[in-house]
C-alpha cells in the first residue's frame, strides 16, 4: 500500500498530467456518446498518467548520442557519418 501511495504522490511531470487529463476527457466523451471500446482506451491512458506507467513516467526517453559520447567520439561519428558524406552521381551512357 506504501509503494502506491509513493507512486501516486511523486514522479509527477507534464506528461504525466497530460495523459492523466486527455485519458479522463476521452473517457467522458466515450460514456457521452456510448462508445465503450473509447472509454476503455481512455482508461487506459489515465490510468498510465494516474500510476506513472509506460511512456507517462518518462522512460520512454531515447538519449541523444551526444549526451554520453565523449568530444572525440563525437568528431569520429561526424567524419564517418554517411549524411554528411559527399558522393557524386554516376550517370551511365
Amino acid at each position: 500500500m506504501r509503494a502506491l501511495k509513493q507512486r501516486l504522490t511523486s514522479g509527477w511531470n507534464w506528461i504525466r498530467v497530460i495523459y492523466l487529463v486527455l485519458g479522463i476527457s476521452v473517457v467522458i466523451q466515450s460514456i457521452m456518446i456510448r462508445e465503450w471500446v473509447g472509454a476503455l482506451l481512455g482508461g487506459w491512458f489515465a490510468v498510465m498518467g494516474l500510476f506513472g506507467m509506460a511512456c507517462a513516467s518518462g522512460s520512454c526517453y531515447v538519449r541523444n548520442y551526444n549526451d554520453s559520447m565523449s568530444p572525440k567520439q563525437i568528431s569520429i561519428t561526424q567524419e564517418t557519418d554517411p549524411v554528411k558524406t559527399g558522393y557524386e552521381e554516376i550517370k551511365g551512357a
